[in-house]
């Protein structure tokens, strides 16, 4: 039941996660009603829900019958199968730890696939997204590590430092290779590819 529970939350942020998408690009408020991306006609709440609209609705604006992508119910989906795996991994009812673990999970794996989707599309990452899943990150290892910290095990035993050292040996390595591969012209992307 409660991976069922989680699949039906999951597509509804996924349904959520292609607005978030659309009108990043377009510079649009993540407030009001969804619109048909070609008629502006706005899609009523029995046509908002996520899969079986597409179906019923044979992957066509009800209005302009113009075609809907199929990255809607791909991402709506993805998100819920994601979801599901998510919460029958971590989340254990009687565990406050464990919902927030989940919640943090949840969180970031949308962060994600938004990243990965318009990236995909746009061939660029947002980088307000960007800032927001590291935010999200930062916060709650913050919390988290400072709830179990062990004085006697020192720095290193911080989910927090040793990502922070990864990290930073991540970022020297990336220079690195830039720099060495520089003279051909190549970008961020590149060059760690070929180190």
């Amino acid at each position: 039941m409660t991976i069922f529970i989680f699949f039906l939350f999951g597509l509804i942020i996924g349904s959520f996660l292609n607005v978030v998408v659309y009108r990043l690009q377009l510079a649009e408020t993540l407030l009001g009603r969804s619109h048909c991306p070609h008629c502006k006609a706005k899609v009523r709440w029995y046509d908002n829900i996520p899969l079986l609209s597409f179906v019923i609705l044979r992957a066509k604006c009800r209005d302009c019958e113009e075609k809907i992508s199929w990255q809607y119910p791909a991402v709506e989906f993805l998100t819920g199968v994601m979801f599901a795996l998510l919460g029958y991994a971590f989340f254990i009812p009687w565990n406050l730890q464990a919902w927030s673990e989940t919640a943090f999970f949840l969180a970031i794996f949308s962060v994600l696939m938004v990243i990965f989707l318009y990236d995909f599309k746009f061939m660029e990452i947002p980088m307000v997204v960007l800032w927001l899943g590291v935010g999200l990150t930062l916060a709650y290892y913050l919390v988290f590590d400072w709830q179990t910290f062990n004085p006697q095990l020192g720095l290193s035993n911080l989910r927090l430092f040793s990502g922070i050292l990864a990290e930073a040996g991540h970022f020297w390595l990336s220079s690195f290779c830039h720099h060495y591969h520089a003279k051909n012209g190549w970008g961020w992307g590149m060059p760690i590819w070929r180190c």
